[in-house]
């Protein structure tokens, strides 16, 4: 014969009202915490997904720099270069010897450039602003450096087009210079831009050695879709207002 439930065991009519709602509310936020678990990782899933695609790329882009920087080694001259690998990619490639020397900024026809990346009211205050940046640089301004002096778009966009560390010119911009054999010794800048703006920025220097023609000096790599479509040279040249 079964033991006797103990008579203070047994639930009254009111404590199984109460219980009623109380297994309902642990029900309720148990699913709540399974639906945010299941939202988290489902974010999670999306952030890898878009991480991965965002590498992805980049490794696509820098493959092309790469490929830009052979190809200019059939191209003896000096000129600022710009075309399209498929309709995916545009590339840009810039003799940093050719652009302005940071150095001398001040100088009339320089002071010119600037007007027209940041406007003429303004142009006098940014080359001021360079100056100080290159006195205050350990070595080399960098041009994350001179892009960062004035939110201008324009100035953000093109500053690196016509101002460089590596300038051999003492006046104007792109001024005629001396090819060399396969480039040797030159320092070029080479820009990839794919879809969405994502960019790879590089500076790199020919070499005579076989092995290994050409050395990345700086990279950079990010998302600038409203300043890639800036046609800097025309800009710069005073063709482009």
């Amino acid at each position: 014969m079964p033991a006797p439930v103990p008579e203070a065991s047994i639930p009254d009519a009111q404590d199984q009202g109460f219980i009623t709602p109380v297994f309902a509310g642990l029900g309720l936020a148990m699913a709540l915490v399974g639906a945010a678990f299941l939202m988290a990782a489902r974010q999670d899933v999306t952030s890898a997904r878009t991480a991965s695609a965002r590498q992805a790329e980049q490794l696509r882009l820098e493959g092309q720099a790469t490929v830009a920087a052979f190809r200019l080694l059939d191209t003896p001259d000096q000129a600022w270069r710009g075309w399209s690998q498929g309709d995916r990619t545009r590339i840009v490639a810039e003799p940093e010897g050719r652009k302005i020397n940071p150095l001398f900024a001040e100088r009339p026809d320089n002071v010119a450039v600037v007007a027209r990346l940041v406007g003429p009211e303004r142009a006098q205050d940014v080359v001021e602003a360079l100056a100080q940046e290159v006195a205050a640089a350990p070595r080399l301004v960098r041009r994350g450096q001179i892009a960062a002096i004035s939110p201008d778009v324009r100035w953000r966009a093109c500053a690196a087009s016509a101002f460089s560390a590596y300038s051999q010119q003492t006046a104007l911009a792109l001024e005629p210079a001396v090819a060399t054999a396969a480039h040797v010794g030159e320092i070029w800048r080479i820009v990839v831009i794919g879809q969405g703006g994502a960019f790879v920025d590089q500076v790199v220097r020919f070499s005579a050695d076989r092995a290994r023609p050409v050395d990345i000096l700086e990279q950079s790599a990010g998302r600038a879709a409203g300043a890639t479509r800036i046609d800097c040279q025309r800009l710069i040249d005073g063709t482009e207002r």
